[in-house]
This record gives C-alpha cells, structure tokens and sequence, in this order.
C-alpha cells in the first residue's frame, strides 16, 4: 500500500490531504501509527505524547489493536487524528465523520473548531448539519460544478 496516495505531506507539512476511506497499514496498531507518522513529521515522540493523541480522539481502548481489527469508526477516527498531527496549514478532509455516531462526529468538529485558527479547512460533506457546525464558508458542487 501506499500510504502517500492516503496522506500528502511535503517536508515542511504545508498541507494534508485525506481521502474518505481510510488507508492504513493492516498490520501496524492504532499506536504504532501515530508513532510512526509522528516520527516521519519531525515530532518528537514520547509516551506522554502518544497517550495525549490517543486520549484526545478517544482512541486508547484500540491502542495496541492491529488497524486491520478495529472498526471502521476507529478507523475513521485513526486517520482524522493522523491529518492533525503536526502544523499543517492547509487541511483538505473528504467526507471525515462519515459513518461515525453523534458523539464521535461532535468529537471531531470540536477538534477542527479548536484547531482552524491560523489553517485553511476544506471539507467536503453531504451532511448539512456538519457544514453549519464547521464552516465560515459553505460552497455547493453538483453535478461536478
């Protein structure tokens, strides 16, 4: 698999580009990822650092579970917290919440809320209700214009 066809980062981490589904490493877990990520971004890696992103996306019941095993809602869950890790300046998600239940989509626009301060978000979403929640701007594609 390539992961940069999931996760565009240049080297100073100028923007992050995730697609709806996600594209993890199977046999790598929750833990592993957000170390080696972490790790490819500059970030300095720590145990506290680690437990800080697992506790902050709710994701420390899967921790040490192989991506391959935890549900798509993890998944999900696992790929938004990647697209967060570092300074990115420009943030594009596609579809981030979708299949998520209510508490973990408000987990995420409260995130985003938290984290646009000095960064372009772009989502793209069918739910209205989030575009509300997260936009400053809402622009509507149909039909490919």
């Amino acid at each position: 698999m390539n992961l940069f066809k999931a996760y565009r980062f240049t080297t100073d981490n100028f923007m992050t580009f995730v697609y709806q589904d996600p594209a993890l490493i199977d046999m790598m877990s929750v833990e592993q990822h957000i170390i080696f990520f972490s790790m490819f971004l500059g970030i300095e890696v720590d145990e506290q650092y680690v437990r800080r992103i697992l506790s902050t996306y709710n994701l420390l019941k899967v921790a040490k579970i192989m991506t391959i095993k935890i549900s798509q809602q993890h998944k999900k869950m696992l790929t938004f917290a990647l697209s967060m890790l570092g300074d990115t300046r420009i943030l594009i998600l596609d579809d981030p919440t979708e299949g998520m239940d209510v508490t973990s989509k408000r987990l995420v626009w409260e995130i985003l809320r938290r984290n646009k301060k000095d960064r372009i978000c772009i989502v793209a979403t069918q739910d209205m209700k989030e575009a509300r929640a997260l936009a400053d701007r809402i622009g509507f594609v149909s039909h490919g214009q």
